[in-house]
């Protein structure tokens, strides 16, 4: 999974740099607190993060990131005496063979989560099947 937090730029321009940093660390450690043992969960840039979730076909997969979504959906953000309102992110799905390099797949799943965006955010899509991207349905 790909995972990006909605309207970063505008919530870090309304709120500050602190605020940010704040949300930043939220929603890392709601990702981690939510996989499970033996997922990795990893910052991949600005506001953009990674979870691998080895062992998951595409049905379960698409199934967590759905429950994330809603689990950040949900959650409150207070920081310095402030409710800074709800918070929504964006997820893209792939499903790779241990044949697959791993960029293949983040690419894939990066993919999916810019049609997730331009669907309207808040959303969660996944990778189309290709070859290099061997999406297994089985759940």
């Amino acid at each position: 999974m790909v995972v990006d937090i909605d309207h970063f730029k505008r919530f870090n321009d309304e709120h500050g740099h602190a605020a940010g940093d704040f949300v930043l660390q939220s929603v890392a450690t709601a990702l981690k607190r939510q996989i499970r043992q033996g997922d990795h969960a990893f910052r991949y840039g600005g506001e953009e993060f990674v979870l691998l979730l080895p062992d998951l076909d595409i049905k379960p997969a698409t199934e967590r990131a759905e429950m994330l979504r809603e689990h950040i959906a949900g959650m409150p953000l207070d920081f310095d005496g402030r409710d800074l309102g709800t918070l929504t992110i964006s997820v893209g799905v792939a499903s790779a063979s241990t044949q697959g390099r791993l960029q293949d797949l983040i690419d894939s799943a990066d993919t999916a989560l810019y049609a997730a965006k331009h669907a309207g955010r808040n959303r969660v899509a996944i990778a189309p099947e290709t070859p290099e991207n061997p999406v297994s349905r089985t759940g």
